[in-house]
């Protein structure tokens, strides 16, 4: 009797022991359910909110954002740039790019959506990089968090975490240099003939990229995963390397040919396709296209945004690139808004 009694015991601790650990699963599946149902809702209601302020703020922003990822849109509103306010090429003021042939690199651009082969003067890279190590940036593009180059290491101690990216803000306001590239008759020339219309000014960056340890979340906001943008019916970007830039140092990589005829769902997507994976795009859209983009301080290369790019994380040393945007009309800068408005 008394060794049943203990054997019914250790029975019915046994079980207790499973209904416990049982509970204690249920348990953390719910936290983990309800975090995630917290964290969609978190998500809806940003987007929410960002569309709302956008629609308020400016409502044709918010109109172009909405339809300009469909192919057919943009092509309908270029031809209407093209009627009502047509480029006329007529020879122009001499270029700091120097001697260019417009028309192949027109005809490069609408082939391929890149043309790379662009070069600065010595002594305009030397101006922006003087520029770049004595003025201050924003630390992962936060105004909360302005720092000088010579202060990173400090200012890393202090938020406890590497900075991935150093931004300079309206940089074409205190650097001559960039503002004498942005006003360079070439690049307005070779904006202008691609879009087919007499293009304006959109806006400009300068940024650092550098070499630390990054999670995928963390490179979905640096840009450093293939993406594109919508900041008009037509658009390109120049990109000027201020560093030497080599595969190991976070090279420009642009999916040749991508600018056009892109899936319908990636164009209904929009600005979110940088949620899919780069082995994904790479795989649909060709491992052929991939054009890896390295080159001297001084570099540069032009290219149409609706084309899938990045910026690959640098894996050594620290890059400078200044990128200037052109379109067939300037809205309010891209980055008021966030990516998924």
């Amino acid at each position: 009797m008394l060794y049943k009694a203990r054997s019914d015991c250790s029975i019915q601790t046994c079980n207790l022991v499973q209904f416990s650990k049982l509970k204690i699963y249920e348990f953390k599946v719910m936290l983990i359910f309800l975090r995630s149902v917290q964290g969609l809702s978190y998500k809806l209601a940003n987007y929410i909110d960002q569309n709302y302020r956008c629609l308020i703020n400016d409502p044709q922003f918010f109109l172009m954002r909405k339809t300009a990822r469909l192919e057919v849109i943009r092509q309908l509103m270029r031809l209407i740039y093209r009627r009502t306010q047509p480029f006329t090429a007529h020879k122009s003021s001499p270029s700091m790019l120097g001697c260019f042939n417009l028309a192949a690199i027109t005809n490069q651009l609408h082939q391929s959506g890149c043309y790379t082969g662009l070069t600065l003067t010595p002594e305009i890279v030397q101006e922006i990089q003087d520029f770049a190590h004595t003025q201050i940036c924003w630390g992962d593009r936060r105004p909360d968090l302005p720092f000088n180059l010579s202060e990173k290491t400090t200012l890393e101690a202090k938020i406890g975490k590497p900075l991935i990216l150093g931004s300079y803000k309206d940089t074409h306001h205190y650097c001559q240099a960039i503002r004498q590239i942005i006003a360079d008759p070439g690049l307005l020339s070779i904006a202008s003939s691609y879009l087919g219309t007499q293009a304006v000014y959109v806006s400009s960056e300068l940024t650092w990229s550098f070499a630390v340890p990054s999670t995928l979340n963390e490179q979905l906001k640096a840009a450093q995963v293939f993406h594109y943008d919508i900041d008009g019916y037509g658009c390109v970007k120049f990109f000027f390397y201020l560093t030497p830039v080599e595969e190991k140092n976070g090279p420009h990589i642009y999916l040749l040919k991508s600018h056009k005829n892109k899936k319908l769902l990636h164009q209904l997507m929009g600005q979110r396709t940088a949620s899919i994976s780069d082995e994904v795009l790479t795989k649909q859209y060709g491992s052929e296209n991939i054009l890896t983009i390295c080159g001297d301080a001084g570099f540069g290369f032009v290219e149409d945004i609706y084309g899938f790019h990045k910026g690959s994380p640098p894996e050594q040393g620290s890059r400078l690139l200044l990128q200037i945007e052109f379109g067939t009309r300037a809205y309010r800068d891209p980055r008021h808004f966030e990516r998924s408005a």
